[in-house]
């Protein structure tokens, strides 16, 4: 074999190696997407959310039908992180609080409110919070037809 077609062969390859990389890339991306929209019809579904974009913020923030619960803690969260550092007595009440919601040490919705408590959220979780709080009071505005009763 001449080194041309060894040079031509070298090249195909790279080639083929390179389409291969962002073929894998691409099926990544499309998994991810896919899961990311399973994601967002069951967090939807689980709080009634009709508004694609908040039901998407939420999932971007990592929260899940299993955690949604503690979406309601956002305000007494934010409240102990006031003076920029939550106190042992702070924690506490929040913690007795969410337990009185139903959530249980150890659960995905504790371990969520835990981050919270050790790192103080962003205010794009207070922003998708206020959104969310929004859309359940205008639904309770509409006719009672499709509302999704039972979460607050």
């Amino acid at each position: 074999m001449s080194d041309r077609n060894t040079m031509a062969q070298r090249g195909r390859d790279l080639e083929d190696a390179f389409f291969h990389d962002v073929d894998l890339k691409l099926i990544e991306e499309l998994r991810a997407a896919s899961k990311n929209k399973a994601s967002r019809l069951a967090l939807a579904k689980e709080a009634g959310i009709s508004d694609e974009r908040l039901a998407e913020e939420l999932v971007e923030l990592d929260v899940t039908p299993e955690s949604l619960v503690a979406i309601r803690l956002v305000p007494l969260v934010m409240v102990a992180w006031a003076d920029r550092e939550v106190s042992d007595e702070e924690r506490d009440t929040v913690i007795a609080e969410a337990r009185r919601l139903g959530i249980h040490p150890g659960t995905v919705a504790d371990k969520m409110l835990d981050s919270w408590l050790r790192k103080r959220p962003s205010q794009v979780l207070c922003d998708a919070w206020a959104r969310y709080t929004r859309s359940l009071l205008l639904d309770i505005r509409r006719p009672s037809i499709g509302r999704h009763d039972g979460f607050w």
